[in-house]
């Protein structure tokens, strides 16, 4: 029953009609709108969620990768798509989707390109597989395939693998074929050396020659091209033993020819000795020819060692010791076993640390001391009692001195001095004892300086300590002769090592001990009673005389010397001829001293008037700075201030400078 018929049926509504149809219209508006709206909600909530079904559906076929089921999602909702609000995600999803079809697709292309263009290339008649656009493509397939989200299906991948293939083929075969080349050079090169080696005359060795330098440039020039068909520098070692092969030869042929022309005109000692070498080995040379050379030939080690033996004749040692060390002089050394227990006994030597010394006066009945001198002791001096007497005042000394052989006497004895109230004294008075100045030199200095030489200390420092000890006149000569003979002993141990062979005033000194006492001074000997009284006249001497040089600075003067004088050369002048007649390739200096060979002894000599002259012998004369022998006297006394040219060194300077 519809609601009209319910009103048109009811007596009571209709006689109630105006009241309730405005209630009734009303009431089904109310309804209607209700009913809208919530139709509205309903068609919005189903269109909300298709549009949310279609956006995962989008994003779905993208997560796919497939441009296929990309394709025709966007086509079965590009309605959705169109008609969605302007910021919803679907569009964004078709729009991202839309992207990556595009751009798989252009990439899908330019990868396929990229084949057709390797393809393009492999077929090529002269395709180099190493030119760089194959590089770059291949390099541009790698970063676009890896782009690429979805499985290609056209071919392309496989076309670019057998590329890759093809060229590795390629690349192999024409590293073989660079590499055969390249052998070729080098076996046309060692063909031509073989010819060289037994060419008979110098047109065929020339012509090998070129032909050799020939080959190995164009080696040369093919592994600068192609460095890769040497990769292990084989055969560019090969081209340097055939160069060097080449050269051999040629040094050869060379020094025959030479030889052959002549022996004249050699630059030094060692080139004239070889020319001779060459000669000797001739066989055209005849049997007197080769006799006289040989003879030569056989002094060679002797010409090596003649400078050493005109300088420092019969001492090795010092020679090599010179050219050993870079610093001759300053170079600190280190002792052996034998000189560590030497220095060690003279650094521990009981005698000398404690020795005291005290002024004495001697009186007899005067005011004024008839004597007044020092005297060394054993203990310090001890004041006794004083007592008053009659005729003055007692006092006594307690002295324990030494005796006429340096010995300490075993008790102290008692010195008594008598003071008379006139003002006169008699007796001995000592004065308060102090440490000596021999004790306090020994502690303060000598055994510092045998530390430091225990330590390492510079070759000359023994030296300088005689000298120091030489000097100190104010010490008992007895106390600095058995010092100063300790230090010769030390460094006799080893000459060169301490440069005792190098002061001429040393030797002087030594032989000036060895005439005093040829047992040595003894280390008592300053204690004597003797020598305190009266100290050793001869020995006052020596050291008097010893003073006027320093023999540490006459031995670095030596080193200058020497220094020099190694420095220097034994320069080749000339030469005698066959004949045995010298002739002269560089000047002969003003007075200047030359060497040859005797014919009659077969030695190497000093020239002169009446020396009779080997065949062949070299013509040798010392030069320094382009100068005779006696510039190294010059400059050594230009440096040290000391001239050994005088009188005093003339027979001490080796046999170039006499």
């Amino acid at each position: 029953m519809g609601i009209f018929n319910i009103f048109q049926n009811d007596a009571s509504l209709t006689r109630r009609a105006p009241k309730y149809a405005i209630l009734a219209s009303g009431t089904l508006i109310v309804l209607t709108i209700i009913c809208w709206i919530a139709f509205s909600q309903v068609k919005d909530n189903q269109y909300s969620e298709t549009l949310q079904i279609a956006t995962a559906a989008l994003n779905q076929a993208a997560a796919n990768q497939d441009i296929e089921q990309a394709e025709k999602a966007l086509l079965e909702r590009n309605e959705l798509v169109n008609n969605a609000p302007s910021r919803h995600a679907i569009k964004e999803a078709a729009r991202s989707l839309q992207r990556w079809i595009t751009d798989q697709k252009s990439l899908q292309k330019e990868y396929t390109d990229i084949a057709d263009r390797l393809d393009s290339i492999r077929g090529s008649e002269n395709a180099d597989p190493n030119a760089p656009e194959i590089d770059a493509l291949l390099s541009k397939a790698m970063t676009t395939l890896a782009a690429i989200d979805v499985e290609l299906k056209n071919g392309s991948e496989a076309r670019i693998t057998r590329f890759e293939s093809w060229r590795k083929d390629q690349i192999s075969e024409q590293l073989n074929d660079r590499k055969q080349v390249l052998l070729g050079y080098v076996r046309e090169a060692q063909n031509n050396l073989e010819q060289a080696a037994a060419a008979s005359n110098d047109t065929e060795f020339e012509t090998s020659s070129r032909a050799i330098v020939e080959s190995i440039a164009s080696a040369r020039r093919h592994i600068s091209q192609f460095p890769e068909s040497d990769q292990n520098s084989l055969q560019h070692r090969s081209i340097g033993r055939i160069e060097e092969s080449l050269k051999s030869i040629q040094g050869r042929r060379d020094t025959m020819r030479a030889a052959q022309k002549s022996i004249i005109g050699a630059d030094d000692l060692a080139g004239y000795l070889k020319s001779l070498e060459a000669i000797y080995n001739f066989e055209t040379l005849s049997p007197d020819g080769k006799r006289n050379i040989g003879r030569i030939l056989k002094l060679e080690n002797q010409y090596k060692s003649l400078m050493q033996n005109l300088i420092m004749p019969g001492n090795p040692k010092g020679w090599e010791a010179l050219n050993a060390a870079s610093n001759f002089v300053a170079e600190k050394q280190i002792l052996d076993e034998a000189e560590t227990a030497f220095v060690e006994r003279l650094i521990n030597n009981p005698l000398f640390p404690t020795i005291y010394e005290s002024k004495v006066k001697y009186y007899e009945g005067a005011p004024i001391a008839k004597n007044e001198y020092s005297v060394f002791l054993a203990d310090p001096i001890q004041k006794g009692d004083k007592a008053g007497l009659k005729t003055g005042i007692n006092f006594s000394f307690k002295v324990r001195g030494f005796d006429e052989n340096g010995d300490a006497a075993e008790e102290a004895l008692e010195m008594n001095f008598l003071s008379h109230p006139d003002g006169t004294f008699w007796g001995f008075f000592y004065e308060p004892s102090e440490m000596s100045k021999e004790s306090i030199y020994y502690q303060e200095s000598l055994r510092v300086s045998f530390m430091k030489i225990l330590a390492g200390a510079p070759r000359f420092f023994p030296l300088e300590l005689i000298d120091e000890l030489t000097s100190k006149r104010t010490l008992s000569p007895a106390f600095r002769a058995y010092w100063q003979q300790q230090l010769i002993e030390f460094i006799g141990m080893n000459p060169w090592k301490w440069g005792m062979s190098l002061s001429p005033e040393l030797q002087i000194q030594i032989a000036s001990f060895e005439n005093l006492d040829p047992d040595g001074i003894d280390q008592q000997q300053w204690l004597s009673t003797v020598e305190q009284i009266s100290p050793s006249v001869l020995l006052t001497e020596h050291f008097r005389i010893a003073s006027k040089t320093k023999v540490a600075d006459e031995a670095k003067a030596f080193v200058e010397f020497y220094s020099y004088a190694k420095a220097g050369e034994m320069k080749l002048i000339g030469q005698a001829n066959e004949s045995g007649e010298i002739e002269y390739e560089h000047p002969r200096l003003d007075d200047e001293k030359v060497w040859i060979v005797n014919g009659l002894t077969g030695r190497i000599e000093r020239f002169n008037a009446e020396t009779n002259i080997a065949p062949f012998a070299p013509v040798i004369a010392y030069r320094f700075e382009d100068q005779p022998a006696s510039r190294v006297i010059e400059k050594t006394e230009m440096r040290t201030g000391i001239d050994l040219s005088s009188n005093r060194y003339s027979q001490k300077l080796p046999p170039l400078f006499k």
